[in-house]
């Protein structure tokens, strides 16, 4: 159900970038949340050595270089036009860091990514990304804040295909530690997009919030925290929305930690108003120090852009497991079940669609050092939904090398 901090995949072949407005929200109630399931494979596998430029902790200029090739038998994930190429993608990123991240510091990056198809070559396409983000801490008080624009081709879950738009968001905190296990913050966030097409509806999300968190030991964590906002979409008149959720944080050994976040929200729809749970959960176990095991469970609602007047309950399961073999080898398994419900909110008949997306992810990777790797990813998905249009099947085999300079 928790839209307000719902963030996009950038990229459309083997291996793509997520947008995300990560260090406004720290260690916020957002994070365990998941993301959408669009059924193209992600370069952040399971234990991945590389996870990009706006991740980077280093102070300073740092760069970034990702090429992937891969085979995708149905690059726009289409019901009734599957199209099969080679897809080559280039991804250069570039960032800068000036100061250490939890004390005072600004970071500036961008991340590129050309998609070239092969054959579809006048649907080749290059997206782009830049991100602000940093903040500040004076004595008991610490700020926040990111920014966000991106430019974006990848397709979406909830239209079927393709989507170009624009995207922005930012995110601003302000925290409260006074001595003692108690914290505060108060936060607020901002998020469009804005769909190239004038067939495809825009998307504006706002809200503001307190949490209160208490760190019970340096083992146990929980915090409580109220949300108020609204989403409106094109064509139909505002949501207003208010949260009430809390998080358990777990961690009682070195090798296994628990994120547990769950509440109820309030949402007063064009047409009534309804009460919904959500769900975000997420359990880490290494068991040996070459074995990692994770499972993420979700559930929260979601407003529909590909059809107007209609939300959609969100409810997801994913697992995964990573083994280092021999001489800097590794595998991975990845698996994974999601399923969109839409139903009105505007007063009108419910259009009955239901997708239920499904992944298998097997990989292998080889690494050269902690700044460089090569995979070699198959992705099987597929949408199974009650809309014939919003169906698909999909196979993706393809490799890639990921290098930090």
């Amino acid at each position: 159900m928790k839209i307000f901090s719902k963030k996009a995949p950038l990229g459309c072949t083997l291996l793509t970038l997520f947008v995300s407005a990560g260090g406004a929200r720290g260690e916020s109630l957002t994070t365990v949340e998941s993301k959408r399931v669009v059924g193209k494979i992600d370069r952040r596998v399971l234990g991945a050595a590389y996870t990009g430029v706006e991740e980077s902790t280093r102070e300073g200029l740092d760069l970034g270089l990702v090429t992937s090739v891969a085979y995708d038998d149905n690059i726009f994930q289409s019901s009734s036009d599957k199209r099969g190429d080679l897809v080559v993608q280039v991804e250069p990123q570039i960032g800068w860091t000036a100061g250490k991240r939890r004390e005072d510091w600004v970071r500036i990056a961008y991340e590129g990514a050309a998609v070239i198809y092969l054959k579809e070559s006048e649907d080749s396409r290059m997206d782009h990304r830049v991100l602000v983000e940093g903040g500040f801490k004076r004595k008991r008080i610490a700020v926040a804040y990111s920014g966000t624009w991106a430019r974006l081709g990848s397709p979406s879950a909830d239209l079927g295909g393709q989507s170009d738009r624009q995207e922005w968001e930012m995110n601003g905190a302000v925290a409260f530690e006074p001595k003692g296990k108690w914290s505060y913050e108060v936060f607020g966030r901002k998020r469009a997009i804005d769909q190239e097409s004038p067939a495809v509806a825009d998307l504006w999300e706002s809200s503001v919030g307190v949490t209160a968190k208490h760190r019970f030991s340096p083992k146990t964590r929980f915090e409580v925290g109220l949300e108020t906002g609204e989403t409106e979409v094109d064509g139909t008149d505002s949501q207003q929305l208010q949260r009430l959720r809390g998080e358990v944080f777990w961690a009682p050994r070195a090798k296994f930690n628990l994120s547990l976040g769950g509440g109820v929200e309030y949402r007063d729809y064009q047409v009534g108003s309804g009460w919904d749970p959500y769900l975000a959960a997420r359990a880490e176990w290494l068991p040996r120090s070459s074995t990692a095991f994770y499972l993420e469970a979700y559930r929260r609602e979601e407003s529909s852009v590909a059809l107007i007047g209609e939300n959609y309950t969100l409810t997801g399961l994913r697992a995964g497991v990573s083994q280092k073999l021999k001489d800097g080898w590794s595998a991975g398994l990845e698996f994974g079940r999601e399923s969109a419900d839409y139903f009105a909110v505007d007063g009108s008949a419910d259009s009955g669609r239901e997708d239920v997306i499904t992944f298998i992810r097997p990989s292998v990777r080889y690494r050269f050092g902690d700044e460089s790797e090569l995979i070699f990813l198959y992705q099987w998905s597929e949408n199974d939904s009650t809309d014939p249009s919003y169906g698909y099947a999909n196979n993706q085999l393809g490799v890639s090398l990921n290098y930090r300079f």
